[in-house]
């Protein structure tokens, strides 16, 4: 039996996907890159938003639409927050919720489901790549007033140190040069007395050649260990995407968001003082309810006068269910989108400026495809000459041309 899966969303659905890839090749079942070739297609839905639902339903209805002859599984945030929703769509044979990797391995071999529990699962294999997702916490109970994901994932769950540093051991003896710590709020680990910081600092004492890098984590959970291995130590990238969400105080409160827009921006200097190649990134919500032109020109200034580097700038879209949904003071989506352009304008400009730092300094670079690679922190290059395919390397940046790095390998 064949099987091909598609998924939508964040890294945690990523590594989710190939917890349950894994899974089913134990059970015999061969994984395809095409879903011509499948016997079974299975999507991975996103419901992080309410256009995030609508993508995942029109996903779905596609593989449909073009695979008729095709066993069609759905599961993920979607089903878990609403199943009947995608249960009824025509074609779909079952859907499942989160970290349902043993019902889906059960339903798709006929099998007697195992009473095994696979919530983080273990995984060794990412198509061939050289980077990997390491889900180390799933949950979140911080109830951002905007995200419905604590009523989907439930409360914050942490892997043991012992089984995070057992599967980093596989993934670095099985070739991958880097590995994302992700989860749905990574900075919540903590097993025992054992927090993110502390499980850094024990990772990064494995034996090989390999640097870790995270995903997103709130400002409030950098502590000064974790801040110290970001900047210091060779073995993490010297990177951080850091969700702002806005530059304005009152949409921060009306957010839930636990900081203020100058404590955050004390942050980012700081960490640009001790390290000034770091790359800093985030994530911007515009057209939030009771977002006016003060506040989004405050979000402005803010990121203009911040080190910010990297944008992940979206409009505000409703959600069922969470309490934005019903704020006083919604506004138009022509306004939200206009103001997402303006922003996207100023990341690039921005990304531009700190490319050009980065010109005759030595960087440690992946390999990910041809001539192409990423830095520890986070920006693309075009290598020069003659690239080993995979793995790290140092490579000498040359240029930065129209917000593109071009750089050789050093010693050639």
């Amino acid at each position: 039996m064949k099987f091909f899966s598609h998924t939508l969303g964040c890294r945690t659905n990523q590594y989710d996907t190939a917890a349950i890839e894994a899974l089913l090749v134990k059970r015999g079942i061969e994984i395809v890159r095409e879903p011509s070739s499948a016997d079974v297609i299975y999507v991975q839905t996103c419901s992080v938003t309410g256009r995030a639902d609508t993508k995942s339903g029109q996903a779905i209805r596609k593989f449909i639409t073009d695979n008729p002859s095709k066993r069609v599984l759905v599961g993920g945030c979607g089903p878990q927050g609403n199943r009947d929703s995608f249960s009824s769509i025509e074609g779909v044979e079952a859907v499942f919720g989160v970290n349902s990797a043993e019902q889906i391995a059960a339903h798709i071999t006929g099998t007697p489901e195992s009473k095994e529990h696979h919530e983080f699962g273990s995984i060794v294999e990412f198509n061939g790549r050289k980077r990997a997702n390491l889900k180390i916490q799933d949950g979140c109970d911080s109830f951002c007033t905007y995200c419905i994901i604590p009523s989907l994932r439930g409360k914050p769950v942490s892997r043991s140190r012992e089984d995070v540093l057992s599967q980093l051991d596989l993934l670095v003896k099985g070739g991958f040069c880097e590995i994302v710590l992700t989860g749905i709020h990574v900075g919540k680990y903590q097993d025992d007395k054992i927090v993110l910081s502390d499980l850094i600092e024990m990772a990064v004492k494995i034996d090989g050649k390999f640097r870790l890098r995270l995903s997103s984590i709130e400002p409030q959970e950098i502590d000064e260990k974790l801040l110290s291995l970001v900047v210091n130590n060779r073995k993490v990238c010297n990177y951080l995407h850091i969700p702002l969400q806005s530059g304005d105080d009152s949409i921060l409160t009306a957010m839930n968001r636990k900081y203020s827009a100058s404590t955050v921006m004390e942050l980012f200097k700081r960490v640009r003082k001790l390290d000034p190649f770091c790359g800093l990134g985030t994530d911007i919500i515009t057209g939030f309810p009771g977002e006016t032109e003060e506040c989004f020109s405050n979000t402005v200034d803010f990121i203009a006068n911040s080190p910010l580097v990297y944008g992940h700038v979206f409009p505000f879209s409703p959600r069922m269910g969470t309490p934005a949904a019903e704020f006083k003071g919604q506004i138009d989506r022509g306004v939200a989108l206009k103001r997402v352009r303006t922003l996207r304008k100023l990341f690039d400009e921005k990304k531009g400026n700190f490319f050009k730092t980065l010109v005759g300094s030595v960087q440690n670079c992946i390999i990910e495809s041809g001539n192409r690679g990423h830095t520890a922190n986070f920006a693309q290059v075009e290598i020069a000459g003659t690239v080993p395919a995979g793995g790290m390397v140092e490579v000498k940046i040359t240029g930065s041309v129209n917000g593109n790095l071009t750089g050789e390998i050093k010693g050639e």
